[in-house]
């Protein structure tokens, strides 16, 4: 659709511009600056995550256009609780940086900073929920483009200046307002103040459950640096902090999709064939974009960590290629979860959410106390592949799915990269020779080439023996989008 093509060419322009932005704060900042916001940040997206309580997306779940009144309730409730939990933060900073050691004296006031976020976070919330319901995704996606632009703008001058991790403090302040006052201008309306208690109370059923799922996912992933840096200290908390960062950069398309695909599920709540299809193709379609490009990264990540972002970063690799593998179990847990809060089955989805959360995290809690990062990494993969088996087995209602072709696609992008980085570690072997000065970026640069092609040739046979109707799909799906107009 034409919404699906706007999200595309919009997720395409923020992947570039994460990326880049990326490689140049890692140049700019150290690990310890990254494990210091990764702390920092991690409070604020708590607060984030418990927003208005669902009470936006039961708009978006209702088959009856939003009143006045519920537009009105909702926009309140909204702004009381960001004040609320500004106020919150601001008293209980102090406590809550004083569980870690060796944060700078300044953390409870970046904290206290970044939490003037929330107020700006909910004065876009009401008019983007209301442009997703209507599918108006063009003015999202531009809103969305020049926040990323402002953050990365804002962060990378404040870095260059030597301003450590204020740097993410004010260059996400800048986003935040960047969000709010475009989203707004394009949706052309203006809420009024009241609460209308019939209509809380009508909506407050369904959007209880559905926030709360969205909490829980919240601590499931959120924390991740905060649980190492209690262990470990800010520099490893700086890491998995990268490591999460440049990891979720591609596979954060499964956020656009999930978008679409929450307004568009309940659209055909009533024609549960209908939705069926439609999981079962965005499933696939995801898995056909982040299965390569997860795994490659995977691969070559040995060589192009250090190389692109810098040496320091060295450590991170091992945590890189266990999260990227992660990802790719994540996204399709997420769309069995939407379908089912799209239906009306807010309980069930609210369970699929605890589960995969309660996995997720014991084993990377494991990991981290048995074998340091590494270990927590890998535990964070298998408590992702539990966790998305469990929700196969909770949403059991849904049946229809072409799950043999998902787990072709995994194993086909697996395979690939486990030979692509075989391949990577034998060319670097056998291009440098004596004296050790031989080792050079351009052998590098040559060693990641190889084991590029050997990936894509090796992914794209496979695809071709295993997975051809998948193939043949998304080329129809791709040609159908660009050949639409509007």
């Amino acid at each position: 659709s034409h919404a699906a093509l706007q999200l595309t060419l919009r997720s395409l322009i923020m992947r570039g511009l994460s990326l880049a932005g990326t490689i140049i704060l890692a140049r700019l900042l150290a690990p310890s600056d990254f494990g210091v916001y990764g702390i920092v940040a991690f409070v604020i997206a708590i607060w984030s995550a418990i927003g208005d309580f669902g009470l936006g997306a039961a708009l978006v779940q209702q088959a009856d256009e939003p009143t006045p009144s519920q537009l009105r309730t909702v926009w309140t409730i909204q702004q009381l609780i960001a004040l609320s939990a500004v106020v919150v933060v601001w008293v209980l900073a102090p406590v809550a940086t004083g569980l870690f050691d060796g944060l700078p004296t300044a953390t409870s006031l970046m904290l206290r900073v970044l939490s003037l976020g929330l107020v700006l976070s909910s004065l876009r919330s009401l008019p983007a929920v209301m442009m997703e319901r209507e599918l108006r995704f063009g003015p999202l996606a531009t809103a969305e483009v020049l926040q990323q632009l402002s953050f990365y703008v804002v962060a990378i001058w404040l870095a260059a200046a030597g301003g450590g991790a204020w740097a993410f403090v004010i260059g996400g302040l800048g986003q935040l307002a960047m969000g709010a006052v475009v989203v707004n201008l394009a949706w052309r309306r203006r809420p009024s103040v009241g609460i209308d208690r019939a209509c809380l109370r009508s909506l407050f059923g369904f959007g209880f459950a559905y926030q709360g799922s969205i909490v829980i996912l919240t601590v499931r992933d959120a924390p991740l640096p905060a649980l190492v840096g209690l262990v470990s200290g800010t520099a490893t908390a700086g890491l998995t902090q990268f490591a999460v960062r440049v990891a979720m950069t591609i596979s954060t398309i499964d956020e656009m999709v999930a978008r679409i695909a929450f307004p568009a599920f309940a659209r055909l709540q009533s024609q549960p064939d209908k939705q069926v299809r439609a999981l079962d193709t965005a499933i696939l379609m995801t898995a056909l974009i982040l299965v390569p490009a997860q795994c490659w990264i995977a691969a070559v990540a040995p060589v192009v960590v250090p190389l692109v972002f810098g040496s320091q970063w060295s450590d991170a690799v091992v945590p890189l290629q266990f999260i990227c593998l992660a990802t790719l179990l994540r996204f399709p847990a997420r769309y069995l979860r939407q379908a089912e809060f799209a239906a009306g089955a807010s309980g069930r989805g609210l369970g699929m959410s605890i589960a995969t959360t309660i996995l997720a995290l014991v084993a990377f809690e494991l990991g981290l106390l048995g074998w340091g990062l590494p270990g927590a990494a890998a535990g964070f993969l298998l408590g992702t592949a539990l966790g998305l088996g469990a929700s196969i087995w909770l949403a059991r209602d849904i049946s229809g799915l072409s799950w043999r072709h998902f787990w072709l696609l995994i194993c086909s992008g697996v395979v690939a990269g486990a030979g692509a980085l075989a391949a990577l570690r034998m060319t670097t072997q056998w291009l440098v020779t004596d004296p050790p000065q031989a080792h050079s970026s351009i052998t590098e640069v040559a060693a990641a080439g190889v084991a590029t092609i050997l990936f894509g040739v090796v992914y794209l046979a496979l695809l071709v023996i295993t997975n051809r109707s998948t193939l043949q799909i998304g080329r129809r799906l791709a040609l159908r989008s660009i050949a639409r107009p509007s």
